[in-house]
């Protein structure tokens, strides 16, 4: 059970991981434009 070791992450869940946080930033952006500007 040493390959949880915390830092060794499966790349598939780094991967989504990066893409969520992408995409909730990129939501968040735009939720800030459309409230400014719409």
């Amino acid at each position: 059970m040493n390959e949880f070791s915390g830092e060794k992450l499966p790349v598939w869940l780094r991967l989504l991981t990066i893409i969520g946080l992408s995409a909730g930033l990129w939501g968040a952006i735009i939720w800030a434009f459309v409230l400014l500007f719409g």
